[in-house]
């Protein structure tokens, strides 16, 4: 792992793109981490403020759809840069919304630009792997889980000490503004892909749903840990806005140590032992944080959901490449579309049925689909 990160480290391109995954969690760790504080703003229940929450995806789901013709008329680099200052200050209007209605038209903008910039990012660190020959991917993401968990981490002390959402992501965004300007002369230079294509939904087949299902499962699990947790410590345990952060910045911690380890244990395990192992432990780890009264055990089990996921979604993608053999990219578009699904349509899935049985089942609900995804592994051919 040290190794990989000193090279990472050490290639301008490469960090200046992961840097990009940085500034992009950082702002996402930052918000869900405040979410409480938005829910008792507009006075929803979980159920409305699912529906609201679901805005969100629909624009990310749209975004994506286009961002591969998009991509064939910008540059990467202009387009890593420029997507990357646009989000900063598109997520600031949800900050300012005071209404319900409000609010999903700002995070339906907001998810326009994240849905853009996740394909332009990804597409950024795949072309630095073919044509400059490094090994980036996991450890962008690795990049991502790292920033998630700062950002978590200062929303949650900002918010113990009474800074407005509105204040905290203005100095964000300025401050992530300009690393977009001090990094852009490296991203500029980035290669551009020969062609690229729009991305295109194709329904997986037989020999690939069940990895496509498993990594379904596994990104749902951690969108709902993304949206969910720091609202179940405040509702539930009565956490401070300081504890309330910690869960989600625990899952992040693991994750982004995961991510970083995710080649070298990629090696040494294999794919099955990976998922067999990863889908247990986040199903416990479920277990462990619903099942408990006490905040510290509560925020330990979302922390080993995070170990148990981290190095799934990586696998995954490479198995249904792997399996599609001569058409590789109907595999990685099946697991990317089911995977956002289940990434942003999850959790608002979980407020409407926290609005019925509440909070607590609806996570029960996902911890649950944990445990058939590592049905799914033992059901699945590992040649």
């Amino acid at each position: 792992m040290l190794q990989s990160l000193r090279s990472f480290a050490i290639h301008p391109p490469s960090y200046s793109v992961g840097l990009v995954f940085l500034t992009m969690s950082l702002l996402f760790g930052s918000w869900f981490a405040r979410l409480p504080e938005v829910q008792a703003q507009l006075g929803l229940g979980e159920g409305g403020f699912g529906l609201v929450l679901l805005s969100l995806p629909f624009g990310a789901m749209l975004a994506t759809q286009s961002a591969g013709f998009l991509l064939q008329k910008i540059p990467l680099g202009s387009a890593n840069v420029w997507g990357s200052i646009m989000l900063c200050l598109v997520l600031i209007l949800p900050t300012l919304a005071p209404t319900a209605l409000s609010l999903v038209i700002a995070l339906f903008l907001v998810g326009l630009i994240d849905g853009f910039l996740n394909v332009a990012m990804n597409a950024a660190a795949n072309q630095l792997e073919e044509q400059a020959g490094v090994k980036i991917l996991s450890t962008c993401h690795g990049m991502f889980s790292f920033g998630a968990m700062i950002g978590a981490l200062g929303a949650s002390f900002l918010a113990n000490l009474g800074v407005s959402l509105t204040t905290h992501f203005s100095i964000l965004a300025f401050l992530l503004i300009g690393l977009a300007l001090i990094i852009r002369p490296v991203l500029l230079q980035l290669p551009n892909p020969e062609q690229t294509e729009s991305p295109s939904f194709a329904w997986p087949s037989r020999a690939i749903m069940g990895i496509v299902l498993i990594g379904m499962f596994i990104m749902l699990a951690e969108g709902t840990i993304a949206d969910w947790s720091a609202i179940y410590l405040t509702k539930y345990l009565e956490a401070t806005p300081w504890e309330a952060g910690l869960g989600f910045a625990g899952f992040s911690l693991t994750m982004a140590i995961g991510r970083f380890s995710g080649d070298h244990l990629r090696h040494q395990w294999g794919a099955r032992q990976i998922l067999h192992f990863g889908t247990l432990i986040a199903f416990f780890g479920y277990v462990l944080a619903l099942s408990s009264a006490w905040i510290g055990l509560t925020i330990l089990g979302f922390t080993l959901v995070g170990i148990g996921l981290s190095v799934g979604v990586p696998v995954v993608f490479s198995e249904a490449a792997r399996r599609s053999r001569k058409q590789p990219g109907v595999g990685i578009a099946a697991v990317a579309t089911f995977g956002l699904v289940g990434f942003l349509g999850g959790p608002p899935l979980v407020g409407l049925i926290a609005e019925v049985v509440g909070l607590d089942v609806g996570l029960a609900i996902i911890g649950g689909l944990l445990l058939i995804a590592w049905l799914l592994v033992q059901k699945q051919s590992w040649d």
